[in-house]
């Protein structure tokens, strides 16, 4: 819409919105909202942070100060008129100023829904003074929509350089759920800090092409970044200067910090008004205060990033921040939530020993109507969820801090913000039962922590958005909508299964007899002790699909090879109780907003691993992340705005990937041959004594060496670890036992987690075991023998090296060994046995070369374990040359149906084994337990 000429000015408002809309439609370019003057019934207000605002009427104004003004030097002021040869210019000047602002305001509303497509908001600028002092540009877009583009560091490069043009995206104003159908100030200007600025010509250009940058606000709260702020530039830095020699003090004294405190401003603030009550409370555990003034979620990612926390081990790190993402940017609390989500993340990354006491952001504004306190209490229900009762724990201690009626009081935040000495003596004496929980030697949640993946349990804990009541609840209505039966498609899972929109739900699987298994918080234990309950076991679905395990990353803190061995235990589960059912098993959904967030990069590597369960027969993996993620790497907020949790349209979007999936495989011809449940499932031999894998004093004990040799997969020395029994002797001749570790492990895994030494030890010297050597390789044949990093587990390296270790220890390891060690070089005499991953090699190896081996034992042995037919193609060969074949699975271990197809077919063609069952689950118990019964076995005269 053209600039209107005075004699127009009689045109009512109404008329002018409808000119504009009218405008709009008709594909005009632009809309001028400031040429000279204001179009009519707009005005140009000038605002500071003291004073009243007022409108520019005349050639200039100044802002009148209060006299007991906090800045008497400070000055807000404004001006229209000629500036620097631009004639028709808006300049506004500030000295001293926290906030200052010079806006077009004051019109009929504008609809400028047409605009944000592709529109822009642009004008000529230029940049007089800006040396002490930032800018912003903003755009209101209603009572409480606020946006501002900060533009600190590019306006100071514009000092000096005369008039440019700034074009910003309307999109950097515009958010998901923004209404622009009625925009009030469609343009401002703001400053702290001290400074000059014009501005000239601004208008709004339907599609137009933007020349400055904005902040995704989708990720901005996840990027680490340093706070930019005006007032924060040189101070920020040299604070953060000032923490690292604190911290360095602390380390050359031989101080560790008991307590770190983490966060903003209300942090920093125990240094200042709260400094008496941290000397009573705190100093006594040297603790560490790390608030800065102005952080947002992103500055503290950035600080822990550059050695805050680098080289200490607190018992607890206190957390709260976020208010400031609300309070400057109005951040969506899902983006709020998921930046102090990674903070979280990075906490335990970088302080695994430590508890991390995650605070509820205290309340700000007077009452509770507040825009700002109900935003910081909508992230605060977020956050909750963020606790596990075991490393992360939640607290909300803002009800001490208001009165009965909501408000809040000014003696305890003065600003409405801030404690003052008597908010941080509150703050204090309700945070001391929490720290004196966690700071105990032995915490009650410590106690009861239990490994998540393969240990098939209940909840055990109290979530503050799942409490074990409702857990119980939900799992009892699961389990009588099995007993209704008529099920043909069941959904397990986690919170991402049982969040299916009911009309979603029902539209795209309503027909196809589909239930929902899903509970929020579910790890893969929790499933596995759900999937047992009788009415459960007893559906007969044709196809599961399932998607687990990203609460054992996020609420039980394990590793992506621990998870995959629950999801693993899952699968074994499912393929043994609904043997006539496919499994559409789901890749763990992409999480954490950019591309190299820690979170992203563990699911990536546990859906490197999980994808091998495909078999193309009865598990059928896919990974459906890729329509989550932008072309940048990026995850959509609109799809998952939390960057975890699927909105309805992430829903949408993942019902039209999976629903054609899921009709293929029920349309498709179910395979057979899944795992059955057999009587005999019990122990074949009893228990060992009590302490049969302790140390025992006084016992002649056998020697532990490191072995390396060269090996002829790899091109380089390996390493092994090899225990020679007590009374070793270079002059007799000792038979042989091969001990391959799990999936996680590494050669010290036998003798470090399980104390295989100590097992050997008490047998040996009790006569009960033959004297042997018993070797502990590395079971990845790679050129680097470390345990590899989590991300690179199941890389295609890793993976090809397992295979190729079989190559290793048949040319490799076994002749090093027996040339550098006095063995009994002969089949009869070599043995070969495993735990979990270990277990499926040394069946695979084991009877694969009969030739090599004559006793074998797999003990809870994984997936990777080969069909029993392709292991003893000739059942015949097997009774012939087999001394000992040795099954074991604990009855509580998921995998057990791995173990049991071997079994039947051993038992269906005569070959002779052993089959243990004890009352374990995929753990060091059974697997110490039954190599104690293994060693006593092997090397004997007869079977």
């Amino acid at each position: 819409m053209a600039l209107m000429n005075p004699g127009a000015q009689f045109i009512p408002a109404v008329l002018l919105a409808a000119w504009a809309l009218c405008s709009q439609a008709a594909g005009a370019p632009a809309i001028s909202l400031y040429a000279g003057k204001p179009v009519p019934s707009w005005q140009v207000t000038v605002a500071g942070f003291e004073s009243p605002e007022q409108v520019l009427r005349g050639g200039s104004l100044t802002l009148a100060k209060p006299a007991d003004s906090y800045a008497p030097n400070g000055m807000v002021g404004a001006s229209a008129g000629p500036a620097a040869g631009k004639r028709g210019a808006l300049t506004l000047r500030w000295k001293d100023a926290w906030f200052a602002s010079l806006r077009l305001d004051g019109g009929a509303p504008l609809d400028l829904r047409p605009y944000l497509a592709a529109g822009t908001l642009e004008f000529d600028i230029n940049v007089r003074e800006l040396s002490n002092g930032g800018m912003y540009v903003a755009m209101r877009c209603g009572p409480e929509c606020n946006r501002k583009v900060p533009y600190v560091l590019p306006g100071r490069a514009l000092q000096g350089k005369g008039w440019q043009r700034l074009s910003f995206s309307l999109s950097c104003f515009a958010r998901e759920k923004d209404d622009f159908s009625q925009v009030p100030m469609p343009f401002a200007l703001e400053g702290n800090g001290a400074g000059e600025v014009a501005v000239a010509n601004v208008k709004l250009v339907r599609k137009g092409k933007p020349n400055a940058e904005c902040p995704d606000y989708r990720t901005v709260a996840v990027t680490p970044a340093p706070l930019t702020h005006a007032w924060a530039l040189g101070k920020w830095e040299a604070r953060h200067e000032q923490k690292l020699a604190e911290l360095r003090k602390l380390k050359e004294a031989g101080k560790n910090p008991g307590i770190v405190f983490i966060g903003d401003s209300i942090t920093e603030g125990w240094e200042k008004a709260g400094l008496p009550v941290w000397k009573r409370y705190y100093e006594q555990y040297n603790a560490l205060a790390l608030g800065f003034g102005g952080d947002h979620t992103e500055n503290v990612l950035w600080r822990l990033r550059h050695g805050e926390i680098d080289g200490i081990a607190p018992k607890v790190a206190v957390l709260m921040i976020g208010t400031n993402n609300a309070g400057d940017r109005q951040d969506e609390p899902e983006a709020t939530a998921a930046g102090i989500k990674a903070i979280v993340d990075e906490l335990r990354r970088r302080l695994p020993d430590t508890k991390v006491l995650l605070l509820a952001i205290f309340p700000r504004d007077e009452q509770p109507s507040g825009s700002l306190r109900r935003l910081n209490e909508r992230v605060n229900k977020l956050i909750a969820g963020y606790a596990d009762g075991r490393q992360v724990f939640f607290a909300n201690l803002n009800a001490a801090m208001l009165n009965p009626d909501g408000s809040l009081p000014r003696e305890l935040m003065p600003d409405m913000l801030h404690p003052g000495e008597k908010g941080y003596e509150v703050w204090a004496r309700e945070l001391g039962p929490h720290l004196e929980k966690l700071l105990a030697d032995a915490p009650e949640a410590a106690r009861e922590a239990v490994a998540c993946a393969t240990n098939a349990a209940p909840r055990t804990v109290d979530y503050p958005w799942m409490s074990m009541a409702r857990w119980r609840r939900m799992h009892e209505e699961q389990a009588a909508r099995a007993a209704q039966g008529d099920i043909e498609v069941m959904f397990v899972g986690d919170s991402l299964t049982e969040m299916w929109p009911k009309a979603q739900w029902d539209a795209n699987f309503g027909r196809l007899k589909a239930a929902n298994f899903g509970i929020g918080g579910d790890h893969t234990g929790n499933l596995l002790w759900r999937l047992r309950n009788p009415a459960i076991a007893a559906l007969t679905p044709r196809l599961v699909v399932l998607m687990i395990g990203v609460n054992n990353i996020n609420l039980c803190g394990e590793r992506p090879e621990q998870v995959f061995t629950g999801i693993q235990a899952v699968v074994a589960r499912l393929r043994q109780q609904y043997p006539g059912a496919r499994i559409l098993l789901n890749a763990v959904l992409p999480e954490g907003a950019l591309p190299d967030a820690p979170e992203r990069r563990h699911v990536a590597a546990l859906n490197q691993m999980v994808k091998t369960l495909d078999d193309g027969k009865n598990v059928f993996f896919h990974d459906y992340g890729a329509r989550f993620v932008g072309a940048d790497g990026k995850l959509s907020a609109q799809l998952q705005p939390d960057f975890l949790h699927m909105s309805e349209q992430g829903y949408q979007v993942f019902a039209s990937a999976i629903r054609p999936d899921i009709e293929r495989l029920l349309k498709a011809e179910p395979a057979a041959g899944a795992a059955l449940s057999a009587p005999d499932d019990v122990r074949a031999l009893p228990p060992p004594p009590p302490g049969f894998a302790d140390p025992q004093p006084g016992a002649a004990q056998g020697t532990l060496q490191e072995f390396a040799y060269q090996s002829v997969v790899t091109g380089t020395q390996r390493k092994a670890s090899v225990y020679l029994p007590a009374g070793y002797s270079a002059q007799r001749r000792y038979p042989v036992l091969y001990l391959l570790h799990g999936i996680g492990g590494s050669q010290d895994e036998w003798r470090g987690y399980v104390r295989a030494n100590a097992v050997l030890d008490r047998l040996i010297a009790g006569g009960e075991a033959v004297p042997m050597i018993v070797v502990m390789p590395n079971g990845r044949a790679l050129a680097d023998d470390r345990p590899p990093p989590a991300e690179r587990t199941f890389s295609p390296g890793h993976v090809a090296a397992f295979a190729a270790f079989e190559r290793d220890l048949l040319e490799s390891l076994i002749p090093a060994i027996d040339k550098a060690y006095p063995t009994l070089a002969v089949r009869g005499q070599r043995a070969i046995a495993g735990l979990s991953m270990g277990g499926g090699q040394a069946l695979n190896f084991g009877l694969g070369h009969l030739d090599t081996f004559a006793w074998v034992g797999g003990f809870s042995s994984a997936p990777n374990t080969r069909p029993a037919a392709v292991l003893l193609p000739d059942p015949a060969a097997a009774r012939r040359q087999l001394q000992l074949l040795y099954l074991s699975c604990g009855s509580q271990d998921g995998l057990i149906g791995v173990s049991q197809q071997v079994r039947r077919y051993l038992r269906e063609h005569g070959v002779p084994h052993v089959w243990n069952v004890d009352g374990f689950g995929h753990d060091r118990d059974s697997w110490a337990e039954n190599l104690h019964h293994f060693a006593r076995l092997i090397f004997r005269p007869a079977r």
